[in-house]
């Protein structure tokens, strides 16, 4: 038996909540489904409309839960993190789709702005090299494109300021040791932060340079 509506309370101007006379669970939907599928008090509905009721309130579900993980968030999330949200919380792929593209069209994921957050996060408070940064944000899920085009951006001369912090931070730590094992601790510690080979002997010279 087909079960019938007994009630429709509108809870917002975007969604309603359909209540069935039947032992079927309320369902809050979009508010646009009235006239979608001539929603109405007394109307029987058909198994069909009830899935996409359904379907529905799971989709509403998961851009709610992936809006409040965007919006409390210190940095933006990428596409595929926001994927992997959706999927640990149980939701369908289906809804996982429709939520991810809602999200792209109204900007809270944006994976070039996410990219670039995480760049200019990292050189504020442990900086990188390029190299370690492409790995960091492929394990993000970020496009390879992306990545290239964010990493262009970065300027030579920050980068190299970058290392030259690091390396003027930690070369104190090194005072006791010979001065060529210091250096090599320091260009092995460069090497790990993702920093490349121009950069390495740029600072090493800076930092030789200071010394004399």
């Amino acid at each position: 038996m087909q079960p019938k509506i007994s009630d429709i309370q509108v809870l917002s101007e975007e969604k309603l909540k359909v209540v069935f006379a039947a032992d079927v669970p309320d369902r809050v939907v979009p508010i646009s489904f009235v006239g979608m599928f001539g929603l109405r008090v007394g109307m029987t509905v058909s198994p069909e409309i009830l899935d996409q009721l359904a379907q529905a309130e799971e989709v509403m579900k998961a851009k709610a839960y992936a809006k409040k993980a965007c919006q409390t968030s210190e940095i933006p999330h990428s596409k595929s993190e926001i994927i992997k949200l959706l999927q640990l919380q149980g939701f369908e792929s289906e809804s996982i789709e429709a939520t991810v593209l809602d999200l792209e069209q109204s900007g809270h994921v944006k994976d070039q702005v996410f990219a670039r957050k995480w760049v200019d996060r990292r050189r504020k408070s442990t900086p990188r090299g390029k190299r370690v940064l492409r790995f960091e944000l492929r394990g993000k899920g970020v496009d390879t494109s992306t990545i290239d085009h964010v990493l262009s951006e970065v300027d030579e001369s920050d980068e190299t300021e970058s290392a030259l912090r690091i390396s003027r931070k930690h070369a104190r730590r090194y005072k006791s040791l010979a001065p060529h094992v210091a250096k090599r601790r320091l260009q092995e510690l460069l090497l790990r932060r993702g920093f490349g080979y121009d950069i390495i002997q740029r600072v090493t010279a800076t930092l030789e340079t200071e010394k004399s």
